[in-house]
């Protein structure tokens, strides 16, 4: 399959210490799969899993046994804290917003982790994108991001449920003023 073959040159090309999915629910057997076919022909290394499914669904993600970490909230600080505190051998206890197995496979639950401070965060480097190209003929734009979350209260939707774990803190607004410099740097 050409999926398998561009991730197979990926990870022999970088050879990861840790591989990271942000992933959704309904993408989360796909998700296991990748997992699975990755160590078909690399070394186990930690699999670090965030977004909707390791918020949503923390225990059912944590227990896989594809998985050595959750992410379970927002995953800025928590993956730089984790990625440090991995490389000093720092105890992971430490890390607030993970939870993930010891040793012997106990699952150790940190301390969440608060919302992130939109405009603390740096612009995103599109050049880091090595098909940038692709991205801009098939989509025709860049995306600049002004809000976090959302002000709506839909029965059906994760961002109800994620307004209890935030308590209330989940939708956010970037200052107008640094939305416009993203925009204009990007420019």
């Amino acid at each position: 399959k050409h999926w398998q073959k561009h991730v197979k040159q990926k990870i022999e090309f970088f050879r990861p210490d840790v591989i990271c999915f942000s992933t959704f629910s309904v993408l989360w057997d796909c998700t296991k799969l990748i997992i699975n076919d990755i160590f078909s022909y690399y070394k186990k290394i930690p699999v670090v899993v965030g977004g909707y499914q390791a918020i949503m669904c923390s225990e059912e993600t944590i227990s896989a046994s594809e998985v050595d970490v959750v992410c379970i909230g927002e995953g800025e600080h928590t993956l730089a804290d984790y990625l440090e505190s991995l490389e000093n051998k720092w105890p992971l206890t430490n890390v607030k917003g993970i939870w993930f197995k010891d040793s012997t496979g106990q699952v150790i639950k940190n301390q969440n982790r608060g919302v992130v401070h939109l405009d603390d965060l740096p612009f995103p480097d599109w050049d880091v994108f090595e098909d940038i190209e692709k991205y801009l003929f098939f989509l025709g734009r860049l995306y600049a991001i002004g809000t976090r979350g959302c002000p709506y209260k839909c029965s059906f939707c994760a961002e109800t449920a994620l307004e209890v774990t935030y308590k209330n803190k989940r939708w956010r607004e970037r200052d107008p003023i640094r939305y416009v410099e993203e925009i204009e740097y990007q420019y």
